[in-house]
């Protein structure tokens, strides 16, 4: 990320978009400064390597932002559904030892970690994205506003090497409870090959997977091996999904590569194409 920031500094890195006509666009520099900015404040709340960071995001552009800070701390990210209810989040906060949450304010879900916090007798770090504020939750917008953009890669101690977790997550728990599935940081290099030979992502090209990010198809389709190969990542914040709005968006911004679920725990792309060509 640093590395992309410094040298192609204008490079596009993430397109966001929502249902009401919101756009934002930004490039490797924003994403390096923003995440620096980001790993400032959880340094600030006493987050630190090795610690436990649930993610209920849904598809905010502050994911990406929340999820390269951990990294760069070496806290280890937790993506999980925003769909989670109360003992859902009971059974992760115990079973990862979950130190602090990040989650939108959705009043629902904000609700339902209430529910597990008070269950569990246990005070957690408490992050909520978005405009409306909930008592005992930092807003993330207004705190990041107030560290620099300057982060200095940790060393000693602190320093992250290969075979440290880099990211966690829960599986579907379709037989039983959902597992654990621990991922190092020798993960993202895997997925150039995803990027680069499945869903054949472009040089300067928009790549889109339809996917929340409380799935790993959000991080494998959506973050490391798009960025890594030099492509550009869309994403559609979509409240409820339509099929119709998702091709206009397509056809709108031009996205040159595609890959979403189909069916039941299987992953398609349509298929080996380039949606529209770099010269069109």
């Amino acid at each position: 990320m640093d590395k992309y920031g410094d040298e192609h500094p204008n490079k596009l890195a993430l397109l966001w978009v929502n249902d009401f006509n919101q756009e934002k666009r930004f490039t490797f520099d924003d994403m390096k400064k923003y995440s620096n900015k980001s790993a400032k404040f959880f340094k600030s709340l006493g987050i630190e390597k090795g610690d436990t960071i649930l993610l209920t995001l849904k598809n905010r552009y502050e994911f990406w932002f929340s999820i390269i800070a951990l990294h760069k701390i070496g806290a280890i990210p937790v993506p999980a559904t925003h769909m989670l209810k109360a003992k859902d989040i009971t059974y992760r906060i115990e079973k990862a030892d979950i130190k602090g949450i990040i989650s939108i304010n959705d009043d629902y879900l904000i609700n339902e970690y209430r529910k597990a916090e008070k269950e569990l007798d246990k005070n957690l770090i408490k992050i909520a994205i978005g405009d409306k504020t909930h008592k005992n939750w930092l807003n993330f917008d207004n705190n990041i506003q107030k560290f620099d953009d300057e982060f200095e890669r940790p060393s000693g101690i602190d320093k992250t090497v290969n075979n440290d977790i880099m990211i966690l997550y829960f599986s579907s728990g379709t037989s039983g409870h959902p597992k654990m599935v621990k991922h190092d940081f020798t993960y993202p290099i895997a997925h150039i090959i995803t990027s680069k030979y499945w869903h054949n992502a472009i040089e300067d090209g928009l790549h889109y997977t339809s996917a929340d990010t409380g799935w790993m198809k959000a991080v494998w389709g959506g973050l490391y091996g798009q960025w890594i190969v030099g492509t550009g990542v869309f994403i559609y914040d979509y409240d409820r999904f339509d099929p119709i709005n998702l091709i206009e968006k397509i056809e709108k911004y031009k996205i040159n590569t595609f890959c979403a679920p189909e069916g039941v725990n299987f992953c398609g792309v349509f298929p080996h194409i380039t949606l529209f060509p770099k010269e069109s």
